[in-house]
């Protein structure tokens, strides 16, 4: 049966097609897939990645428990060409975390620009809200179960990347990763597994997914009990300044960042030698996460040159500065 439904899919051809690979992230069963109402595959099982395969741009991928009817359903609308990944997640038997299907675009690079783009999938089904720290520094900030952030980009190397509660030192998880070499898509950065695992259940994991290579799993370098705090970590107290993205980018790009309480924010764009060039916010804002989309250009809506460019956000007497690159 699975050999007649591997010739059934390599027979299928699509005159314009995009390519998806499948990461299963809901702990434990097996899962069959099925492309138009049609099986693909059959039994990928629990964090295991499937090989990226063409699909029509138009179509709909369904999820089924092995051997039963498909469950769940994601219709896609892909560009021709392009590479995404579409990630499985949730619990079985367990209606506070229903199967979800998140589809991700993948960027591609160029191997000498020594940078590697990941997008992070909180999976930990039994992990509060985390913040995720790479060397010391905060990346991402309270983020949920079945969130995925933005693009992160990280250059290779080694690195040191902690899980803590949200707004708090008190440490989860350690991992150190060695990236020793940048491919040529961003790739899936994917916390999983469980804390607090029974014996059937699979213990915390960091996995990197990227496009058409299996997964490489990374056990804790060190693991936490959750209320102890270790050590002092850099825990924005005021605000917080995530990276713009897309970056590089050409016209537009967002800049979004946290305020925990309501206050005076201002915002502002100046150039390689100090000049202002634009204030995209000066006023009171309530607190929660925000986003502003700047469009490169001036104050008075003249465009701008291609370059280096930095964001100011300034915060009850604090600022964040990050610089980002236009290039038309």
């Amino acid at each position: 049966m699975f050999l007649l439904l591997l010739i059934l899919s390599i027979g299928i051809t699509y005159s314009e097609t995009a390519y998806v690979q499948i990461f299963h992230n809901k702990p434990y069963e097996a899962v069959d897939i099925y492309v138009d109402s049609q099986p693909y595959y059959v039994g990928l099982k629990y964090q295991e990645s499937l090989r990226p395969f063409n699909v029509p741009l138009q179509s709909k991928i369904g999820i089924a428990p092995r051997g039963l009817d498909v469950e769940k359903s994601i219709r896609l609308n892909l560009t021709d060409q392009k590479k995404y990944m579409l990630v499985i997640n949730g619990v079985t038997e367990n209606q506070s975390y229903p199967t979800d299907l998140k589809l991700l675009e993948l960027k591609d690079y160029e191997e000498e620009n020594q940078l590697i783009g990941f997008k992070f999938l909180h999976g930990i089904a039994d992990a509060p809200p985390l913040d995720i720290y790479l060397n010391r520094g905060l990346i991402i900030q309270g983020q949920r179960y079945g969130e995925i952030n933005d693009l992160i980009e990280i250059p290779v190397g080694p690195h040191v990347i902690d899980f803590t509660r949200n707004r708090s030192s008190e440490i989860i998880a350690r991992f150190n990763l060695e990236l020793t070499s940048a491919g040529q898509e961003s790739a899936l950065l994917l916390a999983t597994g469980f804390l607090s695992p029974a014996l059937e259940d699979s213990s915390l994991t960091m996995i990197i997914s990227a496009y058409d290579e299996d997964p490489v799993k990374f056990d804790p370098a060190q693991s936490f009990l959750l209320g102890t705090t270790y050590e002092d970590l850099e825990i924005p107290t005021d605000f917080y300044v995530l990276q713009n993205y897309p970056n590089p980018f050409n016209p537009t790009t967002s800049i979004e960042y946290d305020i925990f309480d309501d206050t005076f924010v201002k915002i502002t764009v100046f150039d390689m030698a100090g000049s202002i060039v634009d204030i995209l916010a000066n006023e009171k804002q309530d607190a929660g996460r925000k986003k502003i989309v700047w469009n490169a250009t001036s104050d008075v809506g003249a465009p701008l040159s291609s370059g280096i460019y930095f964001y100011k956000v300034e915060v009850n007497g604090s600022h964040q500065i990050k610089r980002m690159m236009y290039l038309k």
